[in-house]
């Protein structure tokens, strides 16, 4: 038995595997193995099987050789022939190691050995992911029968990591590549969270003013890329703090901040009872689609408010003065800083008989008060 392409007469080598013929039941088998179909010489070519019989004995006559043949139909190997995807099994949270596989899935019984794999950010790159990454690094490829997988590690994910990725297959013996791409979505991580009180230490009296800072950390090394912040404040009742309240000013953070503060003015233990539990809950959030927002991190703060204590007043004049001169009496007040109301305070005028309020009087008077409010100054001015 003989194998022929074109006329061509077959050996085994690297380009075929021929098999003795093999006898069962008066039936020869012979089998041709072509161990890689080329579409430039295949195509159209008529492989034939020639079979001769020679007898044991000189006493029986040999019949007539024969064959038979067949042609071949081989298309070229193209894009359109393998499979190739991009396997991305979750969302990777900033910080985290994550590997990213390409699959190349070629034609049952395929041979063929990969050139190349390459990883780019986009089609027309000239330098891979590992020359502009350098937390990026590629495992070699691994080669399941026809099934080729090549993976990007990110060691550590960055924000700037999230975008979009191409994995390029090249097969050098068909002169072909294969590609496709996929986005990669990152998630920001939580952010540590705190709150800042000013006064940080201290009584906090009712009626002065109180303010709640809350502040995030965020890891630039990983968090890499601009990010804003979400604050929510919830009050000692669980309601939610609005964003316009006069009396309780929530400050929103500004540009890429992510600060948020909670003014009282003034804190209250009256009929607004601000003493308890305080929550602030933020979020840190990108512009970017593909870099997802954290998950929400709460932290808390006990706020306890103490009454006002007593006012301290003093009362001062320069003394006797004659008729037609000029008196200057100073009221000073002195309480505790950061007051957010002011005092009222009312001059009278007392004899022997009665007494009158000097607002009745027109007489001028003036209040000043110090840098910290805690002192207040009320004077009055008669001249003459």
């Amino acid at each position: 038995m003989s194998w022929r392409r074109n006329n061509t007469v077959l050996t085994n080598g690297s380009d075929f595997t021929i098999s003795p013929p093999v006898m069962t039941n008066n039936q020869y088998t012979g089998v041709l193995r072509i161990n890689s179909l080329r579409d430039e010489v295949d195509n159209g070519a008529s492989y034939n099987c020639s079979v001769s019989v020679t007898p044991n004995t000189p006493f029986i006559i040999a019949g007539n050789d024969n064959s038979s043949g067949v042609t071949l139909t081989v298309a070229r190997f193209d894009v359109n022939h393998a499979d190739i995807s991009i396997n991305i099994p979750s969302v990777p949270v900033a910080g985290d190691v994550f590997n990213l596989s390409c699959i190349i899935v070629g034609p049952p019984n395929f041979v063929e050995d990969l050139t190349s794999v390459r990883w780019t950010y986009d089609l027309q790159s000239s330098q891979d992911v590992i020359s502009e990454n350098n937390d990026a690094t590629l495992v070699p490829v691994v080669r399941n029968g026809n099934i080729f997988t090549s993976v990007l590690t990110l060691d550590p994910v960055k924000t700037t990591d999230a975008r979009q990725y191409y994995c390029q297959a090249t097969i050098l013996v068909f002169g072909t590549v294969d590609r496709t791409n996929r986005d990669l979505t990152v998630q920001i991580p939580p952010p540590s969270v705190s709150i800042v009180a000013d006064p940080p230490t201290g009584p906090i009296y009712e009626s002065t003013s109180y303010l709640l800072t809350c502040a995030a950390t965020v890891n630039t090394t990983i968090v890499n890329t601009p990010v804003t912040a979400s604050v929510v404040w919830t009050d000692p009742s669980g309601n939610v703090i609005p964003t316009d309240e006069a009396r309780r000013q929530v400050i929103p953070p500004t540009g890429n901040s992510v600060l948020n503060m909670l003014l009282f003015q003034p804190i209250d233990t009256g009929l607004n009872n601000d003493g308890g539990t305080y929550t602030c809950q933020m979020i840190i959030n990108s512009g970017n689609s593909l870099i997802a927002s954290s998950r929400p991190t709460d932290t808390t703060l006990d706020v306890t408010v103490e009454d006002l204590p007593p006012m301290i007043v003093n009362f001062s004049s320069v003394g006797s003065i004659e008729v037609g001169q000029s008196l200057t009496i100073t009221c000073t007040i002195t309480t505790v800083e950061r007051l957010v109301v002011t005092p009222m305070v009312t001059f009278l005028k007392m004899n022997d008989t009665d007494m009158e309020m000097f607002s009745n009087l027109n007489r001028p008077y003036s209040i000043t008060t110090d840098d910290t409010g805690s002192v207040t100054n009320y004077t009055l001015i008669l001249d003459p």
